[in-house]
């Protein structure tokens, strides 16, 4: 009798748990769910996962202790239970999921999952946090405001360089839907006491954590050579004809109009002036200061010292900017300036006032060797060049 009352009072105990659970939140919509308990508040975020399936998949793996690549120390854990918000800066991004110092790795890293429409573009954007291309693994984070910069893709929806340096691109997988306000209370080092996932519906709950992970994560950096080959052909099928506008997508693919209405120099070089001054030109003495933007044939562009263009075609670094790097370039306006054979002929070519744009073949700028992690091998370039003053 002790022993069926006991049986009786585990069952009811249990069966009050999961009708809590289930009462807390009638209000969601069919979808999946993460529940974070942290020191603030319990925060709720809805999961991406028909558009993000791969990136979800491993956030809800190593919520659940079911990741099928985790290190054997972790395995059957649930990963972020007791972890800390390692990282948190303030009006940026709260960050979480990292292994303890002096711990053993997690054991494997995956593809960036990138898709146009899921954008930093808000507070409460959950993403997952990198060391570079290709390297996700358990690390995420919250924005505490909107971070284009950190999107995969630019404003105009063109897949970014993500392989190359200083080129932010992360995979959002999900958005705060509830207690957003809690996000800023978040200092470094609170606590995440516990992430729960919540499904609803008969989709989220066919969703099979570990067999989509395995599946298809190995296909990630396929599926992005893919979008980038294709953007590459439709790019060179654009029939855009402002060759004179700042904008993002003009490049090679316009070089013949382009070339018609540039100076053609003798080594290839081609210059078209978007605004032709009238100040003097610069003696081979001088100093002069300089903007430049460089994009590469593709339409990315892979450098600016201007921190409005940074912003605009997602290449901003914080670093960068901290470090005083968003300034008028400095060089003396001779041919021993330290610069590529192709950028230097053309300045030479130009008046302080200038404002032009810059063909260059790919054997007067870096060649065969490219520049690691930024330029391609045989890469031809564009620029936009302006020449602001002379240096006393």
């Amino acid at each position: 009798m002790q022993k069926l009352i006991t049986h009786i009072s585990v069952y009811f105990i249990i069966a009050c748990c999961l009708s809590c659970t289930r009462q807390r939140y009638p209000n969601l919509d069919d979808g999946i769910y993460a529940e974070f308990i942290t020191k603030q508040d319990t925060v709720v975020a809805k999961l991406f996962y028909e558009n993000a399936p791969v990136t979800v998949a491993n956030f809800i793996a190593l919520s659940e202790g079911t990741h099928p690549l985790i290190h054997a120390n972790y395995k059957h854990t649930k990963f972020y239970n007791g972890t800390t918000f390692h990282r948190v800066v303030p009006n940026f991004i709260a960050q979480a999921g990292k292994v303890p110092i002096d711990s053993i790795p997690i054991g494997f890293t995956f593809g960036d999952e990138l898709t146009p429409h899921l954008k930093h573009d808000t507070l409460g954007v959950l993403a997952m946090a990198n060391s570079g291309f290709n390297t996700n693994a358990s690390q995420f984070y919250f924005t505490k405001k909107p971070t284009p910069w950190l999107d995969g893709y630019d404003q105009n929806n063109q897949l970014k360089n993500c392989e190359s340096q200083n080129v932010y691109c992360h995979s959002v997988f999900g958005k705060v839907i509830s207690n957003t306000n809690a996000l800023d209370g978040i200092k470094q080092n609170d606590p995440l006491f516990e992430v729960n996932i919540i499904r609803k519906g008969f989709n989220a709950k066919r969703f099979n954590a570990p067999k989509i992970w395995k599946l298809n994560a190995p296909n990630l950096n396929k599926t992005y050579i893919a979008n980038k080959a294709k953007q590459k052909n439709s790019l060179k099928q654009s029939n855009n004809t402002d060759s004179t506008a700042v904008d993002y997508q003009i490049f090679t693919t316009q070089n013949i109009r382009f070339k018609k209405k540039s100076t053609i120099l003798p080594n290839g070089v081609a210059i078209y002036h978007l605004n032709k001054s009238h100040y003097l030109k610069p003696k081979f003495t001088d100093f002069i200061s300089l903007n430049i933007t460089g994009y590469l044939e593709d339409g990315n562009c892979f450098y600016t010292n201007i921190k409005t263009m940074a912003i605009k075609h997602n290449i901003y670094s914080y670093s960068i900017d901290k470090l005083g790097g968003y300034q008028p370039e400095i060089m003396v306006f001779n041919k021993s300036a330290a610069i590529i054979p192709g950028l230097k002929s053309a300045i030479l070519k130009l008046r302080i006032g200038d404002k032009a744009r810059v063909f260059i073949p790919a054997h007067l700028a870096y060649a065969s060797q490219g520049l690691k992690n930024v330029v391609p091998p045989n890469s031809n370039l564009v620029y936009d060049i302006e020449l602001l003053e002379i240096i006393p």
